[in-house]
């Protein structure tokens, strides 16, 4: 699994970075235990350095409509970024009836590679607000190929991956 420093990070470093933070949402049904189960990241970046809280429950996202909302309106999120491979959508339709900016996508990319890649990558200059769950740095600290539940990795991997993607470019002739 990942490992993390012991030691203990300043506030400073621990306070979320509201000014440009992003909310990514993972549901997932896990299949094997007929449960759902959710996890949110809320993101940002301020000079190279990451911020996130993580949240996550024990069942359907759609019991969580209102706390998800609340924790929008909190760190004063802008876009949120919705998986549409399990549901085809219906979070992001949801959502958006809420009043929340969002985002969809398919997801294409092998989870394990996934979180290996984008989620190590930026290890090191990674702070996890002081509330994030306890459930929520437990997956990710004991994270393994292939053992449930997993929607915390997966959800911090995919919230990486928009942070260090590269800047879209706009080139203008005339």
């Amino acid at each position: 699994g990942l490992k993390t420093s012991t030691e203990t990070q300043t506030a400073q470093k621990n306070k979320l970075a509201k000014e440009n933070g992003k909310l990514f949402g993972q549901k997932k049904g896990a299949e094997k235990q007929g449960k759902d189960t959710t996890a949110i990241t809320v993101f940002a970046e301020k000079d190279g350095h990451f911020y996130f809280y993580g949240r996550c429950w024990a069942d359907s996202v759609m019991n969580h409509y209102r706390e998800i909302k609340a924790i929008h309106e909190r760190f004063r999120c802008g876009t949120v970024f919705c998986e549409t491979n399990g549901d085809k959508g219906f979070l992001a339709k949801d959502l958006r009836r809420l009043g929340l900016m969002v985002n969809t996508y398919a997801e294409k990319e092998n989870k394990f590679i996934k979180i290996c890649t984008h989620l190590t990558k930026i290890w090191q200059n990674l702070s996890f607000h002081q509330s994030t769950d306890q459930e929520y740095m437990r997956q990710i600290l004991e994270f393994q190929e292939g053992i449930e539940p997993d929607d915390c990795p997966d959800s911090a991997a995919c919230a990486a991956r928009i942070l260090t993607r590269p800047a879209p470019r706009l080139h203008v002739f005339g």
